[in-house]
């Protein structure tokens, strides 16, 4: 290829290439000019008193040297008087317009340059003034609005504490007493965390301070008002709980308008008393959603104060280490039962703990055996917790997938062992199961024992096989396992109305929380009659259901409000024995509305079948959670009927055990 001609090169050296419009060193150094006289508007915004109710333009331009002529000036932009400049001094930030010799200065070529800039509209879009002058003028009327808006919420706010409302004085030193000196053990239902002394020396300090001071001592007022108020509803007669309720509840909203000091500067172990006193008062109640959180906060507390390691103690002498050991157990048993019963995690009951269990009294000649007897109940619940946390964690059904049947046998029969060793170190006069009678908290004590089990056992029953060839070559094994733990189950369930039918004339406030065990062990029953109506045990079960009726019917005639669980039991009791019959008329022609009944159980049948945890299934029917109560609602819509009950609680739950209905609410 030839080379090009030497005019085209000679062309090529000498071309020009033509300047694009608005670029340039005199635009460049116009655009910083402008960027600086803004960025000293914005200074002076922020010095700005925000306290004045107006700022005028000539005030800024004071201020920071600003010429807010030049600002308005509507003059053409592009004219040198109107060109503004900074001078380049060493610590001077102050902004001057430029002279016209200034401008001129720049020389030929950045006076083309400069006309070169678009005209005023392209910046102001046919506005009147220039862009700068147009967001000085903004701002400053911005500036003008947040001066005025600033005095007006200073007219209105409140800049001082939260203040805590004393709903109720607490009544005259001797009738606090009288009502709560005899109950106190009793009111405490795993085990003594406020001892007698302790009580009586709060409330030494608090009648010096007022029966209604609640500043000095949170935690002691908190304190006193949860145990006044459960004190109340545990002496009154069943017949007077209505009429007592609100006054009962005033005083625990005296204790509960503390709760935002205790999260926010409880430093001590009081602190997590006072929180473990409410969640034993609403533990009574069917407003679960408070309960969770009043339990998650003591466990939180319990964490932030340290008393979950063992180095906490060992700076603190043998009565303050027991102490706080004590409630230590108490917060880690709470959370143990939250998680038992609402499928709710537990960041204090998670892996071994390192704390020692709670000391229990080991004189024959107690002085006092009440109170022995329940310290010793915190130290079998704090044990029975620690291998309920052991089958959450290793048999809960999200580990169950990564388990063989021989390592879920394994496992399952080991924590079953745990179980039956724990029931046999108790001593033979505190076994309820005989037929004395025992007091609620040793009737949780032992709900909670055979809920274990049914929960060991339930993992058995509905173990999956990932491999399907292995799942198919042992089938006679799991199911032969299968049935076995539904035996067990049901033994555990028939265990639990038998508990229930034992107990002695309990207060129903404190009974209420304890019926959801024998309810879930109703539904056992049920279901395993729907499942073989023919069996041996079928016809006793359905007796078995009808005690638990006859419990309930019991309660009722002494005044309890249980007449929608009695109503929903005598329906399923009823069922239970239609089925029950029906299989024994099996050769007999069935009319229309018996092949429509036995349709529906089936539907029913089918299920419960798939319910992994009986208790919660109980509780959504008991409690005001969500989750639980639409799913026990869809499991029973085909017997109780598909109108779900308005208002957040379950169709079982009185009145008198909802919150709002004791004016535990917030206006408006």
């Amino acid at each position: 290829m030839s080379a090009p001609p030497a005019r085209a090169d000679a062309d090529i050296v000498n071309c020009q290439w033509p300047s694009s419009p608005g670029s340039g060193p005199a635009v460049k150094k116009y655009v910083e000019r402008l960027e600086t006289r803004l960025a000293s508007l914005e200074s002076a915004l922020r010095r700005l008193d925000a306290a004045s109710d107006s700022l005028s333009r000539e005030d800024l331009a004071e201020d920071d040297d600003l010429d807010c002529d030049s600002l308005t000036d509507t003059a053409d932009i592009r004219s040198p008087g109107n060109l503004m400049s900074t001078e380049n001094e060493p610590n001077q930030g102050s902004v001057v317009t430029s002279s016209d010799d200034e401008v001129e200065s720049h020389g030929d070529d950045e006076t083309d340059t400069m006309q070169d800039l678009p005209p005023p509209t392209e910046y102001t879009q046919e506005e009147e003034y220039p862009p700068l002058a147009r967001i000085t003028s903004k701002l400053g009327e911005f500036a003008r609005n947040v001066g005025a808006e600033i005095h007006r919420i200073r007219a209105h706010e409140d800049q001082g504490p939260y203040h805590s409302r004393v709903f109720a004085k607490l009544p005259m030193r001797p009738q606090f007493d009288s009502l709560v000196e005899p109950v106190v053990a009793e009111l405490q239902q795993h085990g003594i965390i406020i001892t007698h002394e302790s009580l009586l020396q709060r409330l030494d300090q608090q009648y010096l301070a007022g029966t209604d001071s609640c500043v000095d001592d949170p935690s002691r007022w908190t304190i006193l008002n949860s145990l006044f108020a459960a004190a109340m509803l545990h002496r009154t007669t069943n017949e007077s709980l209505t009429h007592i309720s609100q006054t009962a509840w005033s005083y625990f909203k005296n204790a509960f308008s503390i709760f935002p000091q205790l999260i926010t500067r409880g430093r001590d172990v009081s602190a997590c008393e006072a929180l473990l006193a409410m969640t034993a008062f609403m533990q009574r109640t069917a407003d679960t959603q408070i309960t969770l959180q009043l339990s998650a906060t003591a466990g939180r507390l319990i964490q932030t104060l340290g008393l979950h390691r063992r180095e906490f103690y060992r700076s603190l002498d043998v009565p303050t280490a027991q102490r706080h050991q004590r409630v230590f157990w108490a917060t880690y048993v709470l959370e143990v039962e939250m998680m038992d019963k609402y499928g709710c995690g537990s960041g204090l009951a998670h892996g071994e703990t390192p704390v020692e269990l709670p000391l229990v009294c080991s004189s024959s000649s107690c002085a006092a055996p009440e109170t022995c007897k329940c310290s010793r109940l915190l130290r079998w619940r704090s044990e029975l917790a620690i291998i309920q946390r052991r089958i959450h964690d290793k048999l809960n059904p999200e580990m169950l997938v990564y388990l063989d049947i021989d390592e879920l046998q394994r496992v399952a029969r080991s924590i079953n062992e745990q179980l039956l060793a724990w029931k046999e170190c108790l001593p033979e006069d505190m076994l309820i199961e005989t037929d004395h009678h025992g007091n609620t908290a040793m009737a949780v004590l032992f709900y909670s024992f055979h809920n274990s089990v049914i929960r060991v056992y339930m993992a058995l029953i509905h173990l999956r096989a990932p491999d399907h060839s292995i799942g198919a070559c042992r089938a006679p094994q799991t199911n032969s396992m299968a049935q076995k733990a539904r035996d067990a189950c049901t033994a555990s369930a028939r265990a639990m109305i038998t508990i229930a039918r034992n107990l002695a004339s309990e207060p129903f406030y404190q009974q209420w929380g304890t019926l959801c065990y024998p309810l879930s062990a109703v539904f056992m029953l049920f279901l395993a009659i729907l499942e073989d109506p023919r069996s041996a045990t079928a016809q006793a079960d359905v007796g078995r259901i009808g005690d638990f009726v006859g419990f309930l019917e019991c309660l009722g005639r002494d005044g309890c409000d249980v007449n929608r669980l009695l109503s929903g039991c005598r329906k399923l009791h009823d069922i239970a024995s239609f089925a029950r019959s029906a299989v024994q008329e099996a050769g007999h022609v069935q009319d229309t509305e018996t092949i429509v009944m036995l349709a529906q159980l089936e539907v029913t049948r089918q299920k419960l079948s798939s319910i992994k945890d009986w208790l919660q299934l109980a509780l959504g029917f008991m409690s005001n959670l969500p989750m639980l109560r639409e799913e026990a609602e869809a499991t029973f819509s085909d017997i109780l009927g598909g109108d779900v009950p308005e208002g957040v609680y379950g169709r079982f739950v009185p009145d008198l055990f909802k919150s709002h209905t004791n004016n535990f609410a917030f206006n408006a």
